[in-house]
């Protein structure tokens, strides 16, 4: 019988075979339906398998196995009349477990419930005398695999000397039934007998009135001889019914056997719904869930089922979190991980933890400052994809410096543990040299184009020698020249190789003027470091920084336009200032030239030739001869328009020279 499970198809399969005894050494495996020897061993093997097709799409098969596997399968065993039980066939270590069809060991194995072994009880199977049932439990069988249990018996005489008739004949019908859930199936029967009769009469077995889709097929027809002790089969369990027991109008029996008459016998069985409502196994997350996982769905069972706890282990990893377990102190749970469902709802609870892993801080050993341990930061946990941020030592000993963690100030938290390592170094004190900075030669002003040149001076105020002194220009326009005791590595990166006690050393370096300079320009020159062979260090708590600045002239653009004929004359402009500024342009028609001015009060003219005449004057100015304001490092522009009037007219105004006065 098969039956779907969890999305899968799956089924219990039992068989069983017979093997004798044929001499004191030799076994053999029976063919159904033979005779025996009186009081000779008949052992019964019991086969339970487990069959299905799993998510992957792959079928079990006697040389394949899927990734399905059972419940806890429950089977159980009636020997027939008369056989004697003799125990159970033993393992090397007492375990019971399946094997697949190469002989290789598979997950599944008999539930070892036994309190003491003894005849009856061995590392999970039993024997109960009063009712004839050998009974086990079966767990986690992989589909595909198999697991037996030997059942051991010995025949007795023909004649049975319990009764007053004289037997000349007995039968012995055995078949097993498993049931996993709501599933129940019998095995195929076997049959062997002792003695011979003609007088054989039918045992049949027959369900009545509705029967639930999942009973078990009812015993196949058996034969006996008149006067036998014959065993009535067990009573079907269904969950969700109750089953009327087998009944018959021929014989009664007594204490499960009857004698079997001189007929033959009819025995009926009839189920009805129960009117025991199951119970809910229902599952719940305490706090917080994981993304993605879905708690257990609620499922029914009845009392005395057997139910198996979700999967899901105490320490099993899920997105990020571990699971802390499920709360079953109120079950009383095997080691398989199964309960007995008692006659109530169970809810069983469960928590997660967010995974964090630990950020910890240790020391290189190279140098240590004395009891360093009480340096070290304390260890914190992160969960994954959280940002660190490195901590700061826990403090600051004297004689010694931090060099700082060897790892990036913040990070992503990875899956992991991190450990951070950080260096110390022995320092006896600090020195602090001075740096300065002048321009040589300063003008008051300059213009784009011009070049500054700068003269620093780098002193080393220690007593002793400092060594490796790295100096840089911020200004972008500015750059090192060559000169002695220096190294010019970069434009913009000097390195005094030795700088003796009390001693100085001059650094060349010039500056640019551009467009972009405007107003005021500063200079900015700092030493970045420096060392020293006694364990002294640069105090960095100091900022070693000098500046020089200029100023920046405004430029003025002057532009000559001409209306209508033109005769090829030039243009002179006169710019003056109160300062005695004196300086003249002379451009030609539709022509722009730009002078450079210091701050100050400027008139800009235009000497116009008679052949002229002014139309206007824009910009900055709106009148020849206006008055112009110029402040430091600023843009101006006027623009003079002339109109032609009269040619062939010539005007003599002398002589006039060309002359800026003022600026380079």
């Amino acid at each position: 019988m098969k039956l779907k499970k969890k999305g899968l198809i799956v089924g219990i399969l039992v068989s069983l075979f017979l093997v004798a005894a044929v001499s004191l050494t030799l076994s053999a495996i029976l063919e159904n339906d033979v005779e025996v020897n009186p009081s000779s061993s008949l052992t019964y093997y019991l086969n339970v398998s487990y069959d299905g097709v799993d998510r992957y799409g792959v079928s079990s098969s006697p040389e394949a196995t899927a990734e399905v596997k059972s419940g806890v399968i429950y089977v159980t065993d009636k020997i027939p009349n008369g056989l004697i039980f003799d125990g159970f066939e033993k393992s090397e270590d007492g375990s019971i477990g399946a094997v697949n069809s190469n002989g290789a060991s598979c997950t599944g194995k008999v539930v070892d419930d036994s309190v003491s072994e003894s005849i009856n009880d061995y590392h999970g199977l039993h024997y109960d005398e009063d009712t004839r049932t050998v009974s086990f439990k079966v767990t986690n069988l992989q589909a595909g695999c198999y697991l037996t249990v030997g059942i051991k018996t010995i025949t007795p005489t023909i004649d049975d000397p319990t009764t007053v008739e004289t037997e000349k004949r007995r039968d012995f019908y055995n078949f097993a039934t498993a049931k996993e859930g709501s599933l129940s199936v019998n095995s195929n029967v076997v049959h062997v007998f002792m003695g011979s009769s003609s007088n054989l009469h039918k045992v049949r077995y027959q369900y009545t009135g509705v029967v639930p889709p999942n009973a078990p097929d009812v015993p196949i027809e058996m034969e006996y001889a008149m006067g036998s002790n014959v065993g009535v089969a067990p009573d079907v369990i269904v969950d969700g019914y109750e089953f009327s027991g087998w009944s018959s109008v021929e014989v009664i029996p007594l204490g499960g056997s009857f004698t079997m008459p001189d007929s033959d016998v009819l025995f009926t069985g009839s189920f009805k719904e129960s009117e025991i409502e199951p119970h809910n196994v229902s599952y719940r997350i305490d706090g917080d869930i994981p993304p993605g996982y879905v708690t257990p769905k609620s499922k029914s069972y009845y009392e005395g089922n057997s139910v198996t706890v979700d999967k899901l282990k105490l320490g099993d990893v899920f997105n990020g979190y571990r699971f802390l377990g499920w709360d079953l102190s109120s079950l009383d749970v095997d080691d398989n991980n199964t309960f007995e469902m008692p006659d109530h709802d169970v809810e069983i609870v469960g928590k997660f933890e967010l995974i964090k892993y630990t950020v910890r801080y240790e020391f290189y050993n190279t140098v240590l400052p004395p009891n360093y341990e009480d340096y070290l930061p304390e260890p914190k946990q992160y969960a994954p994809g959280d940002t660190v941020k490195l901590e700061d030592v826990l403090g600051h000993p004297a004689g010694y410096e931090f060099l700082g963690w060897y790892k990036s100030e913040t990070f992503e938290m990875p899956e992991e543990d991190v450990v951070i390592y950080g260096e110390w170094k022995e320092v006896n004190g600090y020195f602090e040299p001075s740096i300065s900075k002048e321009i040589i030669d300063k003008k008051d002003y300059y213009h784009p184009g011009d070049t500054v040149n700068y003269k620093i001076t780098v002193t080393n105020n220690a007593s002793f020698t400092i060594k490796d002194v790295v100096v840089r220009e911020d200004n972008k326009n500015a750059y090192f020249i060559s000169g002695s005791n220096y190294e010019v590595r970069t434009k913009r990166l000097v390195i005094i190789p030795t700088l003796q006690a009390n001693a100085s050393i001059t650094i060349y370096a010039r500056y640019d003027v551009t467009e972009e300079d405007t107003d005021t320009a500063i200079n900015v020159v700092r030493i970045v470091s420096a060392t020293a062979d006694n364990n002294y260090e640069l105090n960095t708590d100091v900022e070693y920084v000098a500046t020089a600045q200029f100023d920046v002239q405004s430029k003025l653009t002057i532009c000559k336009v001409v209306n209508g004929e033109y005769d090829d004359n030039s243009f002179q402009f006169k710019i003056v200032s109160q300062e005695g500024y004196d300086s003249w342009l002379t451009m030609s028609k539709n022509e722009c030239k730009s002078i450079y001015l210091d701050p100050g009060k400027y008139n800009v003219t235009e000497i116009i030739p008679q052949e002229y005449s002014l139309l206007n004057v824009t910009g900055d100015i709106t009148s020849n001869g206006g008055e112009l304001l110029i402040t430091k490092a600023k843009t101006y522009s006027i623009t003079f328009e002339n109109k032609f009037i009269k040619k062939d007219f010539f005007h003599s105004f002398g002589s006039v020279i060309n002359k800026i006065t003022g600026s380079e």
